[in-house]
């Protein structure tokens, strides 16, 4: 969606030949397996929830070609969600939703 829902907190990084294992610990609420979660940017898809979180694989190129690569223990990053039906249906429904959408993020004149 391109709107940060919360500053996570890198606690485990697992490298390997494939890439890397990531542990975010956030307070995100009814996490699904599959679900894709952008962090720093970077979509990566839930791979386990956990108590205080979940956890992310990185593929090589993924830590190679974004930030995914610099991340160590403990630092914070952005978390966003996929954007939810209820979200689609507003916009949809909203002409300020629209105008914003247009001005914001087309670049578009309403």
């Amino acid at each position: 969606t391109g709107l940060v829902a919360e500053v996570g907190q890198v606690r485990e990084i697992q490298h390997g030949s494939a890439g890397a294992r990531l542990r975010i610990a956030c307070t995100f609420k009814e996490l699904v397996l599959g679900e894709s979660i952008a962090v720093n940017g970077c979509c990566l898809t839930v791979t386990s929830i956990l108590s205080d979180g979940f956890t992310c694989d990185a593929s090589q190129e993924t830590v190679d070609k974004t930030t995914t690569g610099a991340l160590r223990v403990s630092d914070g990053v952005h978390l966003e969600r996929a954007m939810q039906v209820a979200e689609l249906d507003y916009i949809a429904s909203s002409r300020a939703a629209q105008t914003a959408i247009a001005e914001n993020y087309v670049g578009l004149p309403v």
